[in-house]
């Protein structure tokens, strides 16, 4: 049941993330498909648990004052590659997003890079104050 859920979620984002992102935000379609996204993510997280992110997240937290939600997102690109790479058998639900819809790799990686050189510039300005 869990992976007809995340299925079901991840296909309204592939949809629909671009133009959330970009454009959407007055599309009152896009943003019930995230909104759904979300949710469905939640029962989802609630159903099959943690994954790698947020174990390394809560772990950087500890040591780090760094917001949790930045370590995820700034983790989430570099994890799945790794995670996929070690996989026997990569779920329907990945090669969804990875295969067939590259532009959320290179996405995920933009925002990677992005966030990575704010959260840096921000630990770096917070520690010398």
């Amino acid at each position: 049941m869990t992976d007809s859920l995340a299925l079901s979620g991840l296909k309204c984002v592939a949809e629909n993330l671009i133009s959330a992102y970009t454009t959407g935000c007055e599309d009152v379609e896009v943003r019930a498909s995230m909104a759904y996204a979300s949710f469905i993510s939640g029962v989802t997280l609630a159903n099959a648990g943690l994954g790698i992110v947020h174990g390394f997240a809560a772990s950087i937290g500890g040591f780090f004052a760094i917001p949790h939600g930045v370590v995820c997102g700034s983790l989430l690109a570099p994890s799945m590659r790794v995670t996929m790479a070690n996989s026997k058998k990569i779920p329907s639900y990945a090669r969804l997003l990875f295969e067939s819809s590259r532009w959320l790799e290179r996405f995920l990686a933009n925002a990677h890079q992005r966030i990575s050189r704010a959260v840096a510039t921000d630990w770096w300005r917070n520690s010398t104050s």
